[in-house]
């Protein structure tokens, strides 16, 4: 890292998960943080990351362990059950959204190749900002319908079926 010294990928992987694992030890030991404390570490972490995303040149020698030790401390941090992004994912359409995510996999591609033939995206360029928005509303309430389809009328009578054939 330091002089032109590159450790190889092993040593860095390895490097990576203990740190991993020691913030994991970290954080079974300390389970109740207050909120105002949360946040101002996570603010710092986050401050400290801006920079190291911004110039990729600061990636050279100390900017990689660093980045990396930011990103587990901001993990670790958002992790906590009292912490802002488990508020922000508990919103009932985010977590109708992860539950139909796998139906948003499979559908969204195959959505997108009739949308292209229906709505001609090679005219797109030319079009006027609101116009593309509105192209944007109707591939995105396309893809959202289909997986809601596939979601309520093959995946859940689907795990019924499974569950009562293997309880």
């Amino acid at each position: 890292m330091c002089n032109g010294f590159n450790p190889p990928p092993i040593i860095t992987v390895s490097l990576e998960f203990l740190v991993g694992a020691m913030l994991f030890g970290l954080r079974q030991r300390f389970d109740v943080i207050s909120m105002r404390t949360l946040n101002c570490t996570l603010a710092l972490v986050l401050g400290a990351m801006l920079p190291l995303l911004a110039w990729p040149t600061l990636t050279g020698n100390f900017g990689r362990p660093a980045l990396v030790g930011c990103f587990s401390i901001a993990i670790l941090i958002l992790s906590y059950p009292n912490g802002i992004l488990t508020r922000i994912l508990s919103v009932l359409f985010l977590v109708y959204l992860g539950e139909i995510s796998y139906s948003l996999y499979l559908t969204h591609l195959l959505v997108r190749r009739v949308l292209k033939v229906l709505l001609h995206p090679d005219r797109f360029d030319g079009l006027a900002a609101h116009t593309r928005l509105l192209y944007f509303a109707i591939y995105a309430i396309a893809i959202l319908a289909a997986a809601m389809a596939l979601y309520h009328l093959v995946e859940q009578p689907c795990r019924r079926q499974l569950r009562k054939v293997f309880p």
